[in-house]
């Protein structure tokens, strides 16, 4: 009798877990995390926000310099979702203008594969997620985990 309970238990756990058919997946919406890094000798603050939507992922990293917050790069990718696993393959690296704005390199033009180097990025990027509450954490293969709050 305590098997078949423990495992109604397991089972109703399993079941209310996944994302109901048509319903939004838990991991649709703005994101943003914060940090704090070296740059040219300087501690300076960066805000990463990150918009992911079923099939899209989009984030721009700002930088605070003399409380000013300038846009200093991004990504765009196309995302698939594997069970608790992103897959998202770049389409777009944005870097700052060096005014405020953003130059975007899209995936074949002239100087992607420069853009891909000097970000230290790879085409393809794969990462574990978990999320609990409001907090969502990316988990890529010999990375830091990174803990984003829901907007």
């Amino acid at each position: 009798m305590k098997k078949i309970i423990a495992s109604l238990i397991l089972l109703s756990l399993i079941i209310c877990s996944c994302e109901k058919e048509g319903a939004v997946p838990s991991y649709v919406g703005l994101w943003s995390m914060e940090q704090s890094i070296d740059f040219m000798g300087v501690k300076t603050d960066i805000t990463i926000n990150m918009e992911i939507n079923e099939t899209h992922v989009e984030s721009i990293g700002e930088m605070t310099l003399q409380e000013v917050q300038i846009p200093a790069y991004g990504t765009k990718a196309d995302l698939v979702v594997e069970g608790q696993k992103f897959i998202m393959t770049l389409t777009s690296i944005g870097a700052s203008n060096g005014s405020g704005g953003m130059i975007w390199v899209e995936n074949g033009g002239e100087g992607w594969e420069d853009m891909l180097t000097e970000a230290e990025l790879t085409e393809t990027i794969e990462a574990t997620y978990l999320i609990v509450g409001n907090k969502l954490t990316l988990n890529m293969p010999g990375g830091v985990p990174q803990i984003y709050t829901r907007q």
